[in-house]
């Protein structure tokens, strides 16, 4: 501003008469013109140097008032930003802490749901588990006498051309097993899922009974003693029907798992949309206030620290 009032007003002066100009150099010598001159350079040089300083001392006052104002401009914009921080704190805390518990409370809620789903699928899993097992165990049973009856109805078969005396002895222990099987079968407990199917293996096994007798000369008392003993080949058997049935039930068991699995995670869908719901009620309105508080804060920390960054 000085350089520009000082560049104004030497343009408003008027220009130099060059006769006046010249009327200074009149009468002197030699020497006392050289001197006069050499005293007129130093003149307008020590002006020069002395204007210079004084405009150099006058910037850094400038420079100085300029800092101490900027410093006391940080320091307000700091007080308030400390201010409205401090007031904006306890309400964004106070809602963060709220939304916190909210989400907390509702996670629980969610494990819970998520166990009770898993408990359900267990209690569920073990009781079909037993149900299938008891089921199974009866089935290979009565699969098992089935194959003893197949077995004695080939050795009859075979045994309809030997001599007399052989096929009476071969039917009468065929009989002897079948009344093994028929009094075993009678007293089994069975399930109700497999009467009917009992009642056919029963009904066999008199029939078979009932044929045997006529071929054979025995008594009431000519039964086999104790359970039957399988061969190796109905063993097998029995194993690849246990095998199937592993499988079966473990693939029955996997998709009941996941039929529980997806009706939990519908419950906790519902639970999720519900929390949603009710969060924008509840918590939404004091949320926003919370990020309009720490805006305002970042805003007002920007503000100080442009101040620090002109100084």
């Amino acid at each position: 501003a000085l350089t520009v009032r000082l560049r104004s007003e030497l343009e408003e002066l008027p220009e130099p008469d060059p006769t006046f100009d010249g009327l200074q150099w009149d009468g002197l010598s030699r020497e006392e013109l050289r001197d006069k001159k050499m005293f007129e350079g130093k003149q307008d040089f020590d002006w020069d140097r002395s204007l210079e300083a004084l405009i150099e001392t006058q910037a850094q006052r400038r420079l100085a008032a300029f800092r101490d104002k900027l410093q006391r401009v940080e320091r307000i914009l700091r007080r308030r930003w400390r201010r409205g921080r401090e007031r904006d704190k306890s309400l964004s805390m106070q809602a963060l802490a709220s939304f916190s518990s909210a989400i907390a409370d509702m996670e629980k809620t969610i494990r819970a749901a998520y166990k009770e789903a898993n408990d359900k699928a267990e209690a569920d899993v073990a009781r079909v588990s037993e149900e299938r097992r008891a089921l199974q165990d009866q089935t290979q049973l009565m699969f098992s006498v089935a194959l003893v009856v197949r077995e004695e109805k080939d050795v009859m078969n075979k045994a309809w051309y030997a001599e007399k005396k052989e096929r009476q002895k071969v039917m009468l222990q065929s009989l002897r097993r079948i009344r093994r099987l028929n009094e075993d079968m009678k007293n089994l407990n069975i399930m109700s899922e497999l009467k009917q199917k009992h009642s056919v293996l029963l009904y066999s096994l008199r029939m078979l009974e009932a044929k045997l007798k006529g071929e054979c000369t025995a008594t009431a008392n000519d039964i086999e003693p104790g359970p039957l003993e399988l061969n190796s080949k109905q063993k097998k058997q029995l194993k690849a029907a246990d095998d199937a049935f592993e499988e079966q039930l473990a693939q029955d068991v996997s998709q009941l798992r996941g039929a529980h699995a997806a009706q939990a995670e519908r419950m906790v869908a519902r639970i999720a949309s519900d929390f949603k719901a009710q969060a924008t009620v509840q918590h939404q309105p004091s949320l926003e206030a919370a990020l309009a508080g720490i805006a305002r804060s970042q805003q007002a920390a920007s503000r100080a620290d442009f101040a620090v960054m002109a100084l």
